[in-house]
């Protein structure tokens, strides 16, 4: 737990490489579905990875990449 100015944080660091994941995902899908098709898809259960989309692709590489597959066929 990490506390800055009164206010606490109890949630994961991520490594830059998962930031820069994260953001790329992120960006790929608003352009594929829209912002709230978005958040749908990254937030919501995909049972073809077996999770969120969103913690499948800022997890690995690979997961980045089978992510992408799935919003290229959406």
């Amino acid at each position: 737990m990490i506390e800055r100015a009164g206010r606490r944080f109890d949630g994961p660091y991520l490594s830059s490489d998962q930031i820069e994941r994260q953001g790329h995902i992120l960006e790929l899908a608003i352009a594929r579905l829209g912002s709230q098709g978005a958040i749908a898809f990254l937030n919501g259960e995909e049972p073809g990875l077996g999770g969120r989309p969103l913690d499948i692709a800022v997890k690995s590489s690979s997961g980045l990449e089978a992510v992408k597959r799935i919003l290229e066929e959406l």
